[in-house]
């Protein structure tokens, strides 16, 4: 568990206040900036410098910043978040932009501090919501607060999600800990790492399995019968893990098209060849039932079964990959 008691902690909290108090005096005079289609370079400029802060390179001569400013892949990177926004928004998009800090512990004593930007705007049912930059639309700040997928942290932001002030001119903030914290998070952490190491486990069976065809034919029945029992042990945790995540993607108006998306992608990888592990065991229940009655299974079936072990495996292998991948590119 972090340690939230530490001194460097404490610092940190006030310092986080300070800024929050800074940034919430800049921005408590309007709630929302109005953008008009004929602005909506203008707004595209606003998401860059609060992703990015100011560009790293200027076009000579230039008298006014613009997107080519920004680097190749950040001008991406605020499209996809521009194209997000306006199709959740009406003609004229409303936005405001609000800030969180957070810190969290990359060791025994030791601490990285990181501020995200977040975007308030009204949707198109003129209602708030929120878009972080992993492109997920929040429904409410309640909504923001429960399936954020910042890493495990504490974090400062406005209370609300919106900067408001006392009569003392102090900005409202709270602070709190981040999903990733909660003990169901852990439990599911340690699930999917579970479930990795079973499908690597299956993979190494299979091997062993294929190996000992050649050399020791009476093994390998035990070996492949075992790798597609742990393949379908881990092809069912993942079938409805990667199914909940592609529905909380949905809600969250992220792609679940795997032709689009890499994330959309390694889910869908992962629940497929969790099916079909499922479907390995199956058919080896069916091969074994045959054996106890003293028949043989034919070819066709004994190709089957080989096929949808590897199949499960390699969907699996390949899925994991790109998950950790992703995982890596977030904050």
């Amino acid at each position: 568990m972090p340690d939230w008691t530490s001194s460097k902690v404490e610092l940190w909290m006030e310092e986080a206040r300070k800024r929050q108090q800074y940034i919430g005096t800049m921005m408590i005079d309007s709630e929302y900036e109005n953008f008009l289609p004929d602005e909506y370079k203008h707004l595209k400029l606003r998401i860059a410098y609060a992703m990015f802060g100011g560009p790293t390179k200027m076009v000579e001569n230039d008298t006014e910043v613009d997107m080519d400013a920004y680097t190749t892949d950040q001008r991406n990177f605020v499209n996809t978040l521009f194209k997000s926004l306006k199709s959740n928004s009406s003609v004229v998009i409303k936005v405001a932009f609000i800030f969180i800090q957070f810190i969290r512990q990359t060791g025994s004593n030791n601490y990285e501090e990181l501020q995200v930007p977040v975007i308030r705007f009204v949707s198109s049912k003129n209602k708030p919501a929120f878009l972080d930059q992993f492109c997920r639309v929040y429904s409410s700040w309640e909504d923001f607060l429960k399936w954020n997928e910042l890493p495990e942290a504490l974090c400062c932001y406005p209370r609300n999600g919106m900067y408001s002030i006392d009569h003392n001119n102090v900005v409202h903030v709270d602070f709190k800990e981040s999903p990733r914290c909660f003990f169901g998070e852990k439990v599911i952490k340690v699930a999917d790492s579970i479930s990795i190491i079973t499908i690597f486990v299956s993979l190494g069976l299979l091997v062993a399995g294929g190996i000992s065809t050649l050399l020791f034919p009476p093994a390998a029945t035990v070996l492949l019968a075992a790798s597609a029992f742990t393949s379908a042990a881990a092809g069912a945790y993942s079938v409805g893990r990667n199914t909940v995540k592609l529905v909380d993607r949905g809600a969250h108006k992220q792609s679940v098209n795997p032709l689009k998306d890499d994330q959309a992608r390694s889910c869908w990888l992962v629940a497929v060849g969790g099916a079909l592990g499922v479907g390995t065991l199956v058919t080896s229940q069916h091969i074994s039932a045959l054996a106890s009655e003293g028949e043989v299974a034919s070819e066709i079936l004994m190709a089957t079964f080989n096929t949808l072990n590897v199949s499960s495996i390699t969907f699996n292998g390949i899925g994991i990959v790109c998950q950790i991948y992703d995982l890596s590119q977030k904050v």
